[in-house]
């Protein structure tokens, strides 16, 4: 015996619930297999979940947009920030610098680079570094230069504004996706309520014409496999 399957979809979602909107506007509350009560909680619901998916989607696609600009300016910054360590390395090498160099910047060594992977780690690394540099220039010793502190921390700016911006928009996407997930429990609720009405309408015609009446109102049936297979062996 075929039973029936609720959307597992936001499209099928919105086609089971705008099916019975339009044929609210068709028939009159009494030719309907569902109550008008039912059909208005619907009308209500029904453009909200639209918006909302629609600004979900609109962010996520923002979002997608944001990180593609954001990858760009942190490897700008993290490409000025290293380049500055190796120069720092190399004036400690040639002795145009002191040992302790690597001290103001937090860096256990020289002989390699900090691992920058992340947003954080670039963060981190380039807070050690810039305030290290500004405390050495406030002390008198020779800045490093190609590239000095400034040029690095204008790049650094860039990345800051951008992640800011990024990580705003991230919260916002986050809490639409959330209303998304609600608006889904709430879509399948009253799919659920209105399958149930339409259902009990017909429960007094036989088996086949009340599945048949039942469909008109978007309602789907399918098969088992096994009883897809005995149908199958029968014809």
């Amino acid at each position: 015996m075929p039973y029936r399957r609720l959307p597992n979809t936001d499209a099928a979602r919105i086609k089971a619930l705008q099916t019975a909107i339009d044929l609210g506007e068709k028939f009159s509350p009494r030719q309907l297999a569902f109550s008008a009560t039912l059909l208005y909680k619907i009308k209500s619901f029904l453009p909200v979940f639209q918006n909302n998916l629609q600004s979900y989607q609109h962010k996520k696609d923002r979002l997608s947009e944001e990180t593609k600009t954001l990858h760009h300016f942190f490897k700008r910054a993290k490409m000025y920030l290293t380049h500055f360590i190796q120069v720092a390395s190399f004036s400690v090498q040639r002795r145009e610098l002191p040992e302790d160099t690597k001290d103001y910047y937090n860096l256990p060594t020289f002989e390699s680079l900090p691992h920058i992977q992340s947003y954080d780690d670039l963060i981190v690394w380039s807070d050690k570094v810039l305030n290290g540099e500004m405390a050495r220039t406030q002390k008198g010793l020779p800045p490093v230069i190609n590239p000095t502190a400034g040029v690095v921390r204008v790049h650094y700016d860039h990345f800051l504004d951008q992640y800011q911006r990024w990580k705003i928009l991230q919260q916002s996407r986050d809490r639409e996706q959330k209303k998304v997930q609600e608006n889904r429990i709430k879509a399948n609720q009253l799919v659920t309520e209105l399958w149930d009405e339409v259902e009990q309408s017909f429960s007094d015609l036989p088996g086949n014409h009340k599945r048949a009446r039942a469909e008109e109102y978007g309602i789907r049936y399918v098969y088992r496999s096994n009883e897809l297979r005995h149908i199958e062996s029968i014809n």
